[in-house]
């Protein structure tokens, strides 16, 4: 509650902010360690926008979390690792999907009396 006063951010002690994060060096082959905190919990993961500006940081010289990486920044956490990619020169940055299928299957469209599928 007091670092969200001395924020700025005024009363937040029923919010969800601030989110902090908490690095370290990797343990795991990674370019940093994370750990999210969500006011009152630790994150099972890192968000997709902390994810971003830990990853901006990481690749920024003179922030307190600068490694000399740039490019794809991988943020170790305790459900794994996401990647990032960072381009400080083109102020461009990416989260990389590791998406997986969930389900596989088959469609069986309508066809019309000529054969030819319908739609809708």
């Amino acid at each position: 509650m007091l670092a969200g006063e001395v924020m700025g951010l005024g009363e937040v002690s029923a919010s969800t902010v601030p989110k902090m994060c908490l690095t370290s060096p990797p343990a795991n082959g990674g370019t940093l360690g994370t750990r999210m905190f969500i006011p009152r919990r630790v994150h099972a993961s890192i968000g997709v926008l902390a994810a971003v500006t830990v990853g901006t940081a990481v690749a920024t010289p003179g922030s307190v979390v600068h490694t000399g990486h740039s490019g794809t920044i991988r943020l170790e956490h305790p459900s794994g690792f996401s990647d990032v990619v960072i381009d400080l020169d083109a102020g461009r940055s990416a989260v990389v999907s590791t998406a997986r299928p969930l389900v596989e299957g088959r469609v069986h469209p309508r066809r019309n009396t000529e054969g030819a599928i319908t739609h809708g």
